[in-house]
């Protein structure tokens, strides 16, 4: 089935290319140049031999790449032809058939293995949220477009846990908002925030022909697809930080992709980010997924440490380190900026933590 859907992938590559006038691997190279992009021309032409499924970024620029040599030559476009939306789905598609019988559907858990008493006690220094705090949670699962696959969340669970781990949080959770509840659900947390303000994504996510991530609503369409139809997450936090007199901001973004919003953190500040998988890497969704393992190890704790809450940063190296055993398809990434890694999450269950400490100064 692999080799299959690497052929067929390569196949419908090659139709394209037909389809645009048959452009030379040169023609698309200097195009992808010509937007600030990357294409050279040997991974051009080696993604249209079919001997491995080229990453999403390669078939973006392809893709892109073939539409304006259409458009150049005068032909006659159908733009669903060259939808990056299309396109990006039907790679997911193939990638998940490349993985299909690899890895079971849900993996024990593996938490017993970093079960591992601590030679004595650390002294670290702990942020933690006041009540001034607010976790903005958002879980799209349905769309309206027509064909477009339903994703199983696990945010509802989610949402149980950190009202239990995380009691001084303010929890809103939006399930299948629109685009616009999206982004007026995000300014009014910006603007409302004083402590330490959660943003966590889970759904499904798009690259735009210059690799920028964006999440997908509700509501979002292909026709409309980026500006209008989605919610752009590279650049989020800068955008946040500009509008928020928050503390501190923590972005999660559980869906394929995720990484790309990593690279345009705050460069002042106190930020974390914690993405699902890398730039161009699918994500998992269900009980596999970025938010069930986070919410199995808040549930759980971390019976490695004496401290009574867990940090960003414990959290984070613990759900990398279980994610990156080979039940899974992504491995998790994460980067902070000032004190943000010490921001607490929530209390430590494995600790015999049961009450919520001071909040010392950030």
């Amino acid at each position: 089935m692999s080799e299959e859907a690497k052929r067929e992938f390569a196949a419908a590559l090659e139709a394209l290319l037909r389809q645009a006038g048959s452009p030379s691997f040169q023609e698309l190279h200097l195009l992808a140049k010509a937007r600030g992009s990357w294409l050279p021309r040997s991974t051009a032409s080696d993604a249209i031999r079919g001997k491995r499924l080229p990453p999403v970024n390669i078939v973006n620029q392809f893709v892109a790449s073939c539409h304006e040599a259409a458009v150049n030559a005068g032909m006659i476009v159908d733009e669903d032809d060259y939808s990056l939306w299309r396109w990006q789905a039907r790679w997911q598609e193939a990638q998940m058939r490349c993985l299909a019988g690899r890895r079971p559907e849900r993996p024990e858990p593996v938490l017993a293995e970093a079960a591992v008493p601590s030679p004595a006690p650390v002294v670290q220094r702990r942020w933690v949220p006041g009540r001034d705090s607010t976790y903005l949670l958002i879980g799209v699962s349905t769309f309206q477009v027509p064909g477009y696959a339903q994703i199983p969340l696990e945010t509802w669970g989610f949402r149980e846990v950190i009202e239990q781990v995380a009691p001084w949080l303010q929890v809103r959770h939006l399930h299948d908002p629109t685009q616009l509840d999206i982004e007026e659900a995000m300014h009014q947390a910006a603007s409302s925030t004083r402590g330490v303000l959660f943003v966590h994504l889970a759904g499904h996510a798009l690259l735009d022909e210059r690799e920028q991530l964006h999440f997908l609503a509700s509501d979002s369409d292909p026709e409309r697809f980026p500006s209008r139809s989605a919610v752009a997450v590279t650049g989020l936090l800068n955008r946040l930080h500009a509008q928020s007199h928050a503390q501190a901001i923590v972005l999660i973004v559980d869906t394929c992709f995720a990484g790309q919003a990593i690279p345009e953190m705050p460069v002042d500040g106190h930020a974390f980010v914690l993405a699902a998988s890398g730039p161009f890497e699918l994500a998992s969704s269900g009980p596999i997924s970025l938010t069930a393992v986070l919410a199995r190890h808040l549930a759980a704790g971390d019976a490695s440490t004496s401290m009574q809450l867990m940090s960003m940063e414990d959290l984070a190296a613990a759900v990398t380190r279980e994610m990156k055993h080979d039940d899974y398809r992504q491995s998790p990434i994460w980067a902070s900026t000032g004190e943000a890694g010490e921001i607490c999450f929530g209390l430590n269950a494995a600790a015999g933590a049961s009450t919520r400490p001071s909040h010392p100064a950030p």
